[in-house]
């Protein structure tokens, strides 16, 4: 799982392995080592909601997603689940999950991602 965040954005990006984890179990989980005893924790979680939210406690980033969409999206071919919620102080977050597509730079297959749809 890749996460990018950028302004008041949050993506993660997920191969096609986590898209199909995240179908069957519910939850997809990675962590960055960033010092010893330190790491920055991210988890994907399915669950009974209308659209993607993000919430922060202490240096653990959660993710959820619609189950329902979560279902259908990992059969079809759109490329993301995407939302947006308050941040406070009249900011917005924009949240997506997408599928992680190969680059044009690397080898078709690489890195277990989604063959892209312009290929």
């Amino acid at each position: 799982m890749k996460l990018r965040v950028h302004g008041d954005s949050v993506r993660l990006r997920l191969s096609q392995a986590e898209v199909a984890q995240l179908a069957e179990t519910g939850v997809v989980e990675s962590a960055t080592h960033v010092a010893p005893g330190a790491a920055l924790a991210v988890m994907l979680r399915a669950e009974d909601i209308r659209q993607p939210t993000a919430s922060l406690d202490g240096s653990a980033l959660t993710v959820a997603v619609s189950r329902a969409d979560v279902a259908v999206w990992a059969e079809d071919d759109r490329e993301g689940l995407y939302g947006e919620q308050s941040a406070g102080d009249g900011r917005t977050l924009q949240v997506a999950v997408e599928k992680d597509y190969a680059c044009d730079h690397r080898e078709t297959g690489a890195h277990d991602t989604f063959p892209r749809p312009d290929a």
